[in-house]
């Protein structure tokens, strides 16, 4: 990782000087647990901040969970392509993969939701017992992803969230690490859109929508992501290690591949 201060130095001075106040006054300063003097500051390739525990200080808090974000997990699909097997319900280090995303999320800081069908109280089974994880049957399901997401950003409203992490569930290879790197990015830019991408470059999720566009959330219809959203929007974009942004299984077959660590064709 790169020390801030080689980043600073490569800006313009009034662009460090508000890089600096804007650090000191929102994270460094924000709370007298997180003193300053606990941490080293560094900005990693990709120009996004992170905190780094000096040895024998407290365990530091992703910068993310400070910002207002909310997290949805969209968990009302069908899993067509699986002929009668759940992905959804797929072994992932030894739980099912919808619990393993909310257990992410949940340790991310941010207050979650997973949104579920009317017909698969199975997935329901396998978010039980999981704290801090509110769960919302959502009508309308089979209409594709538009309908969670209008759930999700009605429900971020309510919470008075700043903004909304969209985070797919059927992404097995995502870490709880990669959700705080794209919380950490977003954090320092609030008013713009952030999505991860996988190593080559490639769009693919968690994608992280200000407050400004919950409206255009609340009007989505149709099998359609918060991709058809971001169209003419500025979008931070934040490069996650290898496919983990970009594998998501849909079949027997890419799960059988994945299993044998072999990539999914």
């Amino acid at each position: 990782m790169t020390p801030l201060a080689n980043v600073f130095a490569a800006e313009p001075r009034p662009v460090q000087l508000a890089l600096a106040g804007r650090l000191r006054r929102e994270y460094l300063w924000k709370d007298e647990v997180y003193r300053p003097q606990s941490l080293n500051l560094f900005a990693n390739t990709a120009g996004c901040f992170c905190l780094v525990r000096q040895r024998g200080a407290a365990p530091l808090p992703c910068i993310g969970a400070m910002t207002g974000c909310v997290i949805v997990i969209p968990a009302a699909g069908a899993s067509s392509r699986m002929r009668g097997r759940d992905k959804l319900l797929e072994q992932i280090e030894g739980v099912p993969l919808l619990a393993r995303q909310a257990r992410m999320a949940v340790e991310c800081g941010q207050k979650v939701l997973v949104t579920l069908p009317h017909d698969r109280p199975e997935r329901a089974a396998a978010l039980s017992g999981q704290a801090g994880v509110d769960t919302l049957v959502v009508p309308y399901a089979t209409e594709g992803m538009s309908a969670s997401l209008r759930a999700g950003a009605g429900w971020a409203q309510d919470k008075g969230a700043a903004a909304l992490m969209v985070l797919l569930p059927d992404l097995p290879d995502l870490q709880v690490s990669d959700l705080r790197h794209v919380l950490d990015c977003f954090a320092l830019t609030p008013d713009t859109a952030c999505r991860g991408v996988d190593a080559t470059g490639q769009a693919g999720h968690p994608v992280i929508l200000p407050a400004r566009l919950f409206g255009a959330l609340a009007n989505l219809t149709g099998d359609r992501g918060a991709a058809t959203i971001l169209q003419g929007q500025p979008v931070t974009l934040v490069p996650l290690p290898n496919t983990r942004a970009t594998t998501d299984l849909d079949t027997p077959e890419a799960w059988a591949r994945w299993r044998r660590g072999l990539p999914d064709n």
